[in-house]
């Protein structure tokens, strides 16, 4: 009886482990905007254009990375998504 009590047990904790990383994922989501690369711009700028004090500019970066398909390329006339709020304060610019 012990053995089923403690894998109904965990089985519960598991499912709500699992519901709880779903579900943060959700409230998680980043808002976008475009902006379009100018002649001389570098991702490390962007990204420090969306920073505050508290940001990690490095991470920033990654994130427009990984928005825009993952390339560290970037090209005059391109357009991407990057974040609208800064992820370590939560300010709006």
């Amino acid at each position: 009886m012990r053995v089923v009590a403690f894998l109904l047990l965990a089985a519960v904790l598991c499912m709500g482990a699992v519901w709880a990383v779903s579900w943060g994922d959700d409230c998680h989501e980043v808002e976008t905007e475009t902006v379009v690369v100018s002649r001389g711009d570098t991702l490390w700028e962007i990204a420090e254009g969306l920073c505050c004090a508290a940001c990690d500019v490095r991470e920033v970066v990654y994130q427009i990375r990984e928005t825009n398909g993952g390339s560290a390329l970037i090209r005059p006339g391109q357009t991407l998504e990057v974040p609208r709020r800064c992820a370590a304060c939560n300010d709006t610019r």
